[in-house]
């Protein structure tokens, strides 16, 4: 009986994979027909960006660069405002390399979409009432949105943008010129 129950689990598990791969390859095809570009010169594969990130990220260790790492991967430079990439346990990620793409999704797109289902899920357990994980469909975040809409108003981030390149830029000269290597951003901000 046992053995009956761990050959259907395993079966289950394995016929979920099996829609699950597919499900990725047909996601992969629609952003594909949208004109995003993909690292698949050689053909479709799950492994290749997994791979290509990890070697990046490996070469300069205590470093991010996401830039970098894409373009030679994509073989690509500059980069187009939006790459796809595939990453292993079936997931596609969207990156965003421009900014005028990333303003146009978040002013000019933003009250068309939601969140998406899985970043909702997974943070909203850790801090279930707040704006960035509640979704839009939710009766209080309109209220949130309006009461924060004040906040965020475009014309005032814009204002604020000089100051804040300015703060930033002192900082990393002071740091720089202190030979830090590692900043522990909490304490030197605060």
């Amino acid at each position: 009986m046992i053995v009956k129950i761990f050959a259907a689990v395993v079966v289950s598990y394995l016929a979920y994979r099996v829609y699950y791969l597919y499900y990725l390859y047909t996601e992969y095809l629609r952003y594909k027909k949208q004109g995003v570009p993909f690292n698949d010169r050689q053909g479709f594969s799950f492994f290749r960006d997994a791979k290509a990130i990890t070697t990046g990220l490996n070469k300069t260790p205590t470093d991010m660069p996401w830039a970098k790492v894409l373009m030679e991967a994509f073989d690509l430079n500059p980069l187009p405002p939006v790459t796809g990439l595939i990453f292993l346990g079936g997931n596609i990620a969207l990156s965003i390399n421009t900014v005028d793409f990333l303003e146009d999704i978040y002013v000019n797109q933003n009250k068309y979409h939601t969140k998406h289902f899985l970043g909702r899920a997974n943070f909203s357990i850790i801090s279930p009432g707040s704006l960035n994980f509640q979704d839009t469909l939710h009766p209080d975040y309109k209220e949130k949105r309006k009461t924060l809409g004040s906040a965020l108003f475009k014309q005032k981030l814009l204002g604020m943008i000089p100051t804040m390149k300015k703060v930033t830029l002192k900082f990393l000269k002071k740091w720089q010129d202190e030979g830090l290597k590692e900043i522990d951003l909490v304490a030197n901000t605060i």
